[in-house]
């Protein structure tokens, strides 16, 4: 009988220490899991834009940045097509267009998620206006935002400086009919999806 007793003992701690390994083995599964789940999100990570510093738009009185631009050649009707140009619905920019002419400027990224170009609008008082337009990499028309502006009569100018995947935007605004003078600043950052977002301060 004792010895009943002893061989029962045995066999219940080994029977435990089954239960135990399967544990142990289940949970080394899980974990394999959830290391493979983070290494597939290391891969998807999205696309950082990182432009290198770039400064645009008239900076004072003084600094006729678009000057040469008065007498680029207009871009052709297979540019206006390349550009997107007419995907553009924005009310603002589509009366611009309407009364002025565009001019073909530079390409100033071009990665995995895109590129991002800009043009100049030319209107007939001499203003000029720069956009930045950005593209996917199926070449659609994604987003656009003014980056640059020299005014005809100095009543608002608009400069920018763009590094990195963010725009800072510096608009001046001329004292005229009973308005005072003013300054206005405005960010920007570039999505990975390459959309302009303008960042809000908390």
């Amino acid at each position: 009988m004792k010895y009943f007793y002893l061989l029962f003992i045995v066999l219940f701690c080994l029977s435990g220490c089954g239960n135990k390994t399967s544990d142990n083995n289940s949970t080394e599964t899980h974990s394999s899991d959830v290391k493979t789940e983070t290494d597939e999100l290391a891969v998807e990570a999205p696309v950082i834009v990182d432009i290198e510093e770039i400064k645009v738009g008239m900076e004072n009185r003084y600094n006729f940045y678009y000057e040469k631009f008065q007498n680029s050649p207009r871009i052709s009707d297979e540019d206006r097509l390349q550009l997107k140009i007419d995907s553009i619905k924005n009310e603002s920019f589509s009366l611009k267009v309407e009364t002025g002419e565009i001019v073909k400027g530079n390409r100033i990224y071009d990665g995995e998620a895109g590129k991002i170009e800009t043009i100049f609008v030319i209107q007939k008082d001499h203003m000029i206006t720069e956009y930045l337009i950005s593209y996917d990499k199926n070449g659609n028309y994604v987003d656009f935002v003014r980056v640059g502006q020299v005014p005809a009569y100095y009543s608002c100018d608009v400069s920018s400086v763009i590094k990195g995947n963010k725009i800072k935007c510096r608009m001046f605004m001329d004292a005229d009919e009973g308005y005072e003078e003013s300054i206005e600043y405005h960010e920007y950052e570039i999505s990975p999806q390459l959309k302009f977002i303008e960042i809000t301060e908390k």
